[in-house]
């Protein structure tokens, strides 16, 4: 288990993707609402159809989709799209596994890593979603706050935002857990924020930023109403007929992200090192977004996958914990076969299995956090 052998298998992964998208007789890619976005914007046309459907992110986020509208076909852009994010998920995995180990156990790390986080976020990297976006640039960001390079984490922290507004959950806890991020995050975020008014009628930008409120307001409301349209912390309570209000899920919304943040303060000033306080806050952000987001999908949980797979390794390779790594294959199977969960075992309360996974491996990695051990939490070496 080497690098390379982690190259090889992101290259036939790639090959199949490539395979289905020009050969095959169907392509599942939500491709098409971030080209919806990027070709409105170009001839100053709405972005938003303010019922939650279609392009529902950032105009940032249209405007970085621009240069894939000019590669013909479209099916070449859908691949250039996939190959670039794989890539980068590749980059930005081996920079966090080299944090953990050192090089003569890099390859072995990587590629446990790499496999994991693959078979978890497969479905996302064939349909295009922007969660690969989270899941890069979160590592990317912590990583370069682990190295010290405020102005890089600052910049990925910026983009990721741009890509994706539930980044944003990341992007708070860091503007508040390193002092030294804030003034240059705060720079770049008004910079982005101006982007858009470059050669645009201001009128213009300014009607499809508040359209982006009104369209957040409308999801936000209907997808509390409808919870098990989404595999999110709430859809449980479905399967037992508890239906929460709006307002009780707003309210719990709101504890824990104070709790979240409680948690990642506690983590700064304990005795973990760099790289596990890192390591840590990026799970805690990544768990929060999945349960608490109101739209999160089957497929967004690719945003944890590094995180499990880092502390799957540990107990199979450090700590060699024989019943707790067996556990784990079944949270994964909670990851990846949500879909014939949801049809075959409690049909009708939607997608209910991936948030049951995190929960659970939730609770595992806080139990470890408050437990004597804590120091050990992400050793991989």
């Amino acid at each position: 288990m080497t690098t390379r052998n982690a190259c090889i298998l992101l290259g036939l992964v790639f090959l199949i993707l490539t395979y289905f998208t020009f050969w095959s007789y169907i392509e599942r890619t939500v491709l098409i609402a971030y080209e919806h976005g990027a070709l409105h914007w170009l001839v100053n046309q709405n972005l938003y159809e303010l019922q939650g459907q279609d392009f529902v992110y950032l105009p940032q986020s249209a405007m970085l989709y621009i240069p894939f509208t000019y590669i013909h076909p479209a099916k070449l852009a859908h691949v250039i799209w996939r190959a670039l994010w794989m890539l980068l998920m590749a980059y930005s995995l081996y920079k966090t596994c080299a944090m953990f180990v050192s090089k003569d156990k890099l390859g072995k790390l990587f590629f446990f890593v790499t496999f994991i986080t693959l078979i978890i976020s497969l479905d996302a990297i064939r349909n295009g979603q922007l969660s690969m976006a989270i899941l890069v640039l979160g590592l990317l960001s912590l990583v370069a706050i682990y190295e010290e390079k405020w102005w890089l984490a600052a910049c990925y922290l910026t983009l990721g935002l741009a890509f994706k507004t539930l980044f944003i959950i990341l992007l708070l806890l860091c503007l508040a857990l390193y002092p030294r991020l804030r003034l240059k995050l705060l720079l770049l975020l008004i910079i982005a924020a101006l982007i858009p008014f470059l050669g645009k009628n201001p009128h213009y930008v300014i009607a499809q930023y508040q359209a982006l409120v009104a369209n957040y307001k409308f999801m936000t409301k209907e997808d509390a109403i409808h919870a098990t349209n989404w595999a999110q912390f709430f859809n449980l309570f479905n399967l037992v007929g508890i239906h929460l209000s709006v307002l009780v899920q707003t309210i719990i919304r709101g504890l824990l992200a104070l709790g979240a943040l409680v948690i990642c303060l506690i983590a700064k000033r304990s005795k973990l090192n760099s790289s596990q306080q890192v390591m840590f806050i990026y799970s805690i952000a990544a768990i929060y977004l999945l349960l608490f987001s109101s739209r999160t999908e089957m497929n967004s949980y690719a945003i944890l996958a590094p995180v499990f797979a880092l502390y799957w390794y540990q107990l199979i390779f450090i700590e060699r914990n024989l019943w707790l790594s067996l556990s784990f294959i079944i949270l994964l199977i909670g990851f990846i076969g949500s879909y014939y969960l949801s049809v075959y075992v409690f049909p009708m309360h939607g997608a209910w299995s991936p948030p049951l996974s995190c929960v659970i491996f939730a609770v595992i990695l806080l139990q470890r956090f408050f437990s004597r051990d804590r120091e050990q939490l992400f050793r991989l070496q």
